[in-house]
């Protein structure tokens, strides 16, 4: 996000921790498993309209758009919360959908261990034919990236 003034990334990053910091305080007051599910998808619909908010300001482009999986090389955490909706939304597969997916995560598991983040650049194990499986539960990582420009990898 070369194009954004000292300020804009700023208050971009000050927004995205306090975000996150509520979120951590919600989810130690209350350990229930909804209460935590639904903390969550409030965290993704504001990191979804910040960043819908960041690529309308004029002058930036982002080659990010539907079929793009530049950015789904690079290696993703994620939080319990985020792991029930992955896994419910998993659930909803067919059972030889399952399986074929959970074997790809066998074989990601094991070609990523030990490989540094930085040196991470192994296709997401839920991608299919290119695009995201689970897009519309995507941990708050994966949400973040916007690739500025496909061909390298400037996000």
């Amino acid at each position: 996000m070369d194009d954004l003034s000292a300020a804009e990334k700023l208050e971009i990053a000050t927004l995205v921790q306090s975000q996150e910091k509520q979120l951590a305080r919600k989810l130690s007051s209350n350990r229930n498993k909804i209460f935590a599910i639904n903390a969550i998808r409030s965290l993704h619909e504001q990191i979804d309209l910040l960043t819908e908010k960041i690529k309308k300001k004029p002058g930036l482009h982002f080659d990010c758009k539907a079929g793009c999986s530049h950015c789904c090389t690079l290696r993703v955490a994620a939080v319990p919360p985020e792991i029930f909706l992955i896994a419910r939304h998993l659930k909803q597969l067919p059972v030889e959908t399952q399986s074929a997916l959970i074997e790809r995560l066998r074989i990601h598991a094991q070609a990523a261990r030990g490989v540094l983040t930085e040196e991470h650049c192994i296709p997401c194990p839920l991608l299919a034919d290119g695009r995201c499986t689970i897009y519309a539960v995507r941990p708050a990582m994966c949400r973040k990236f916007c690739a500025r420009s496909a061909s390298s990898r400037s996000t």
